[in-house]
């Protein structure tokens, strides 16, 4: 009896081995019934996955082709997966596949073809991840285990996005400070572990002739440049802070940080990035508005003024031009408006007006408007006033800021005068006296009258010399 059962076996194997001849597209797994008939599961006893690999956190399409290829019928056969992690079966899905009949060389088209969905744990490991499967051939009261199979799972790049980044405030002045708020999500379907977020505030400048450092102007407050966030879930986002204070003498620019990102995911795999966040600094310029010099000191007077901008700030103040407005106690003479150029720190500009003062005394305001561009070329205006002082004449004089004649020059001027006007009334009384002819003589007196002394100086050398006429 046992060498006939021997004898059944080996033929059986034969006749298996004949039957999946012409299926060497599938290597296949070999199952032998006690009841004398097998049956095959296809490519490794996995037909196809999808996707494959496939990925944590996702779900994956397993299938499986069922062939009997003995000559023996399997009755109430029923196939069932059973999962185990990282594996699962959605809630409703049945792990048993109830087949009934399967005939014998049951093969190639006429195959059974079982198909489950399976769930994965987002922290799966990468790699191959084993599945259980059975089979009864009475309707489930016993079963049969089979090899466990491999299904590939990989892992994609574990993306960690920098979500937003926030300042307060989003200008800063040098010597203030600013909150850096940088929220980081985890974009993966993976956990992300040892976040490490490293500001670099030195940065490594790399020419063909050297190698230099430049310090930013930027330096942590209460904490280090680098923030660490231990774990961070799939989808999940946290925010760390970066307390910064601005040198003092910083320039007012955008100053460009790298950060450095590194960070590891649950299957072990390190990245990291560097991205580049920037601090705007902008300090409001500052200046001063000053009138230099004038010669402009008493009320209905005209001259001109000098007026200078200082730039205090350690901003540079760009493309500026200084306008005089009109005002109701002067009157414009120049042009009004004067280009300045740009105003270094520590720098000044001059511009120079001509005006008439029709004012009273005291100060009269000037009205005046400064307009530039700031160090991110925002437009800007400031209008402002300067005061210009007018004296009376008795103190201007006092005061020395008008000159006056001297006592001897005033005397011969009075002197001259006075004989000029002695000249005209002898021209005058000539012209009236001489006999001529009527509309000569009224000619004659109304050049002397009206042009004073040179109309008397012309009568003198013309016409008295030619008598009555």
């Amino acid at each position: 009896m046992r060498k006939l059962i021997g004898l059944l076996i080996v033929i059986a194997m034969l006749a298996a081995s004949i039957g999946i001849g012409a299926y060497k597209d599938f290597p296949e797994i070999k199952i032998r019934d006690a009841e004398g008939f097998n049956f095959i599961l296809g490519n490794n006893s996995l037909l196809n996955q999808d996707p494959d690999p496939a990925e944590p956190g996702k779900k994956v399409d397993v299938r499986f082709k069922i062939e009997n290829v003995g000559r023996g019928v399997a009755t109430d056969f029923v196939f069932e997966i059973v999962p185990k992690y990282p594996f699962s079966l959605p809630p409703g899905e049945p792990a048993q596949t109830r087949i009934g009949d399967l005939n014998s060389r049951q093969i190639g088209s006429e195959a059974y073809v079982v198909k489950y969905t399976l769930l994965i744990d987002k922290d799966a490991i990468e790699g191959r991840n084993e599945i259980d499967l059975r089979y009864s051939t009475n309707n489930g009261a016993s079963w049969v285990r089979v090899p466990a199979l491999d299904i590939q799972l990989k892992i994609h790049e574990a993306i960690l996005a920098i979500d937003k980044v926030v300042y307060s405030p989003e200008v800063v002045s040098p010597g203030d400070t600013t909150t850096v708020s940088i929220t980081l999500t985890n974009a993966a379907q993976t956990l992300l572990k040892d976040i490490k977020v490293k500001l670099d505030l030195i940065t490594v400048l790399s020419s063909a002739t050297s190698v230099t450092q430049e310090e930013i102007p930027l330096t942590p407050i209460g904490t280090s440049n680098e923030n660490v966030i231990r774990n961070l879930e799939a989808g999940a986002s946290e925010t760390m802070q970066f307390v910064l204070q601005v040198d003092a003498d910083a320039a007012s620019k955008v100053h460009k940080i790298p950060m450095i990102i590194t960070y590891t995911d649950n299957g072990g795999r390190n990245y990291s990035r560097t991205n580049i966040i920037g601090v705007q600094v902008s300090e409001q310029p500052a200046f001063i508005l000053n009138l230099e010099e004038t010669d402009i000191y008493t009320k209905s007077s005209k001259g001109k003024m000098l007026l200078s901008v200082t730039n205090i700030g350690s901003s540079d103040i760009k493309f500026a031009s200084l306008e005089l407005l009109p005002g109701k106690e002067y009157e414009i003479l120049s042009s009004n408006r004067v280009y300045l150029g740009n105003i270094e720190s520590d720098d000044f500009e001059d511009a120079e007006f001509e005006i008439f003062a029709r004012g009273t005394n005291g100060k009269i305001p000037l009205n005046i408007r400064l307009e530039y561009q700031d160090a991110y070329n925002q437009e800007k205006v400031e209008d402002m006033r300067v005061e210009l002082r007018l004296f009376p004449h008795e103190e201007a004089v006092r005061y020395g800021l008008v000159k006056v004649k001297s006592k001897a020059a005033s005397i011969i001027s009075a002197v001259i005068l006075v004989l000029l006007t002695v000249f005209w009334l002898f021209m005058l009384m000539d012209c009236i006296r001489t006999k001529r002819m009527r509309y000569k003589k009224i000619l004659w007196l109304v050049l002397v009258i009206f042009t004073y002394v040179l109309g008397a100086t012309i009568y003198y050398l013309i016409g008295r010399k030619r008598g009555v006429q």
